[in-house]
């Protein structure tokens, strides 16, 4: 089986698997103009939407150590010819935005929600960007260690 190839991520007992709709949001820095520093509208309606997903699968803040699985999936571009968008298909996507910051931005997205502090992601699992038939993003959030 190839390793990209898309299907519905295992269960693991005690993990939340999540899928976020829509192309996957990176982290940006916060501008500023002079002395007042501020988050971009973009950024704050992806924090918005993530929270309201996400927020329904956890009634508390998870504490303790907690594993972070990333899975960032990119629609193949319909300008692309058939050939392309074929070789292309659950293939990584190594342009921008960097996995770095599509998993930081989930990281401080989620504080709050889905663990109390983001320092509490002790592990990650298998984080990828792919080339896919859709923008998504899939999520597993594990407790980790008793």
């Amino acid at each position: 089986m190839d390793l990209f190839q898309d299907e519905t991520p295992a269960t693991v007992p005690g993990a939340v698997t999540i899928t976020i709709p829509g192309k996957p949001f990176a982290w940006r820095r916060a501008r500023s103009h002079g002395k007042i520093r501020f988050k971009d509208k973009a950024t704050e309606a992806n924090r918005d939407t993530l929270a309201a997903i996400v927020s329904r699968h956890f009634n508390t803040a998870t504490e303790g150590p907690v594993r972070l699985t990333v899975r960032a999936v990119f629609k193949v571009p319909a300008s692309w010819s058939k050939k392309k968008q074929s070789a292309h298909l659950w293939r990584p996507h190594t342009s921008r935005p960097d996995l770095g910051n599509l998993v930081k931005e989930i990281e401080d997205g989620l504080n709050r929600i889905a663990w109390v502090d983001d320092s509490q992601i002790a592990e990650y699992g298998p984080c990828a960007k792919l080339w896919g038939d859709r923008d998504y993003t899939v999520l597993t959030i594990e407790r980790i260690g008793g």
